[in-house]
């Protein structure tokens, strides 16, 4: 196993965001590796994918997903469109 930094093991130039070839994409295991990376290091993709699980037809995912995006969960930084300029 490679060095831990930080206190995190990291594995060469993968990303935790490749979905399970066991339980398939939308898995719990799955869904924390997206949470995982959404907190730890930003990954809008990570993001997008909880997101996405909302509206998964399994209500375990829907559930999970729910979990992961609570309100103390960082949010994407919004874009101004100047419509409501102080």
């Amino acid at each position: 196993m490679g060095a831990v930094s930080g206190g995190w093991a990291r594995t060469s130039e993968r990303s935790l965001l490749e979905p399970s070839t066991i339980a398939g994409i939308q898995d719990p295991l799955y869904l924390f590796a997206c949470h995982l990376e959404w907190h730890h290091w930003r990954k809008l993709g990570a993001y997008h994918a909880l997101v996405a699980a909302l509206d998964d037809s399994d209500q375990r995912i829907r559930v999970i997903a729910e979990m992961f995006l609570h309100r103390s969960s960082p949010r994407p930084q919004r874009r101004s469109r100047g419509v409501y300029s102080k």
